[in-house]
């Protein structure tokens, strides 16, 4: 996902992918560990099973080459991927006493990601689970207390307001935008709402990354947005161009931003599975 065309991705690549970013979110995982790599799973896809792909992931995410838009590290990139001397280590992000802040925060990808993170990362200095939903960060202030997580923030906002943003960006090295209108048939009947949260919130979140000193950005987006029939997957697809035209316009400036994408993840929030249960 790390270049423009990337976003014209192909049928058989986007159902692809989205099979692997289903597999990770599901187990919490950080998707912007391979954020240009998950395109290397190709080819009959079908008929392999979860073991092998997973498998896979792992030989990916071991020879993962440096990119602009990844923010894994590797110890020597001068040298081709075959001489490199990069050990799993050296690829996961080093989060001591940095901070993240994850917009959306209190949605089903937010809050796998705070487990994730807070368990995997405990050195880490702070994480801002940012929402508009009080009653939802009160009910995930109960599972993640202060008390036992004490780098752990909730900042109440909505990615409409820019000022904000621009608050709450203070001091913070890694934002995660998880931000959007999810629902289809919502975004359908309410096109100006869907529009200034998707696209409108996108270019925030740009703006006030630039005007703050945020070092990585990424975005997660959707399935849909691949060739989009449908004002949720085009409102994406518009997001995801502004995230990665913003390392056009950066300058000197050394922030990086990518894009993620994933499809449907089961028994997450508007999973499509109750709806199927519920018809019986």
């Amino acid at each position: 996902m790390g270049r423009l065309h990337h976003l014209g991705l192909k049928a058989e690549e986007n159902k692809m992918y989205g099979i692997a970013g289903q597999m990770e979110i599901a187990r919490g995982k950080v998707a912007g560990y391979y954020v240009e790599k998950k395109m290397s799973l190709h080819k009959n896809v079908e008929d392999q099973t979860e073991e092998e792909l997973e498998e896979k992931m792992k030989n990916i995410l071991s020879n993962h080459d440096n990119h602009p838009q990844s923010i894994c590290r590797h110890s020597d990139n001068s040298l081709p991927i075959s001489q490199q001397t990069t050990t799993r280590t050296s690829m996961i992000m080093d989060l001591k006493e940095k901070s993240i802040l994850i917009t959306g925060g209190t949605g089903s990808l937010g809050k796998a990601l705070t487990t994730h993170i807070l368990h995997k990362y405990p050195n880490l200095k702070r994480l801002i689970v940012f929402s508009r939903d009080e009653q939802k960060q009160f009910q995930m202030a109960q599972e993640f207390p202060a008390s036992k997580y004490p780098q752990i923030r909730y900042f109440i906002g909505d990615v409409r307001d820019k000022e904000r943003l621009e608050r709450a960006f203070q001091k913070v090295d890694y934002v995660i935008h998880a931000a959007a209108m999810k629902h289809v048939h919502i975004a359908e009947y309410n096109p100006d709402e869907c529009i200034k949260t998707n696209i409108g919130g996108a270019e925030n979140v740009v703006d006030a990354c630039f005007k703050t000193k945020v070092k990585r950005v990424v975005a997660l987006s959707t399935d849909k947005a691949c060739a989009p029939i449908n004002l949720y997957g085009a409102t994406k697809l518009t997001s995801d161009k502004l995230f990665i035209a913003a390392n056009n316009i950066k300058g000197e400036n050394p922030i990086r931003f990518s894009v993620v994408r994933y499809g449907n993840v089961m028994g997450s929030n508007g999973s499509v599975i109750p709806f199927f249960i519920n018809k019986k």
